[in-house]
C-alpha cells in the first residue's frame, strides 16, 4: 500500500512483487525438511521389511520409520511411473510457480508454497537418485503408520496444499479483470469515487 502526494491511497495488487516473499521459503522450507529428513534416515537405516528389530526404528504407537524407495507415485504407489510421473509433476511445478505469481492472497500463495516444495523435494530425489536415466530414481519414503501407505515430508506437504486450497475455495481471493496488470503490478485507486464525485 502506498500514498500519492494528494493523500490518495493505493493498494498494491502486485502478485509477482509479492510471491517470493511468501511462496518461496514455505517452499524451501518444505525442501529443506525433506532433505535433511531424507538424509537422516539414509544415513541411519537400509532400505527394505522391517524383519530384524534394527531395520526400523518405533516412534509410538503404531508410527514408525522405516526406509523404502518408491519407484512410483506418492505415498508407494504407482510403481513403473515414476519417470511418466515426473515429466508432470515438472508441467505441474512449472503451472503452479505460474498461479503463485498471479495469486493476491498470502493463504494461497502459502499453499501453493507447500505443493511446489513438496513437488520439488520429491523430483530431487528422482534427479540425485538417478541409476537407468533422467528422472528414474526412487523417491525415499519412511513415515510408516501401519495402516496406511509410507509416506515422506514432501507428500504431507502436498497433500496438505491440495487440502488447503480445496478448503479455501473461492474464498480470499480478491478478483482481478483482465485489465489488471497481475503479472506486472497494478494498483487500485481508493479514492476513485470522490474524483468522480468532484
Amino acid at each position: 500500500m502506498c500514498a500519492t502526494q494528494d493523500g490518495d491511497v493505493l493498494i498494491d495488487l502486485s502478485p509477482r512483487r509479492s510471491w517470493l516473499a511468501v511462496t518461496g521459503p514455505v517452499a524451501l522450507l518444505i525442501i529443506i525438511a525433506d532433505r535433511l529428513t531424507k538424509w537422516w534416515i539414509e544415513s541411519r537405516l537400509e532400505p527394505g521389511p522391517c524383519l530384524r528389530p534394527d531395520d526400523c526404528i518405533d516412534i509410538i504407537g503404531s508410527l514408525r520409520i522405516h526406509f523404502i524407495e518408491n519407484p512410483g507415485m506418492a505415498f508407494s504407489q504407482g510403481e513403473n511411473v515414476g519417470q511418466i510421473l515426473a515429466v508432470v509433476v515438472i508441467a505441474m511445478t512449472a503451472l503452479l510457480i505460474r498461479l503463485a505469481m498471479r495469486t493476491v492472497s498470502p493463504a494461497r500463495q502459502a499453499l501453493l508454497g507447500l505443493i511446489i516444495g513438496g513437488a520439488i523435494g520429491n523430483l530431487i530425489d528422482r534427479i540425485i537418485r538417478a541409476e537407468n536415466g533422467f528422472l528414474s530414481g526412487s523417491v525415499v519414503d519412511f513415515v510408516d503408520l501401519q495402516w496406511f501407505p509410507i509416506w515422506n515430508f514432501a507428500d504431507a506437504g502436498v497433500t496438505c496444499g491440495v487440502i488447503g486450497l480445496l478448503l479455501l475455495g473461492g474464498r480470499g481471493e480478491p478478483a482481478l479483470s483482465s485489465g489488471d496488470d497481475a503479472t506486472d503490478g497494478g494498483t487500485i485507486d481508493t479514492n476513485e469515487s470522490d474524483h468522480e464525485q468532484a
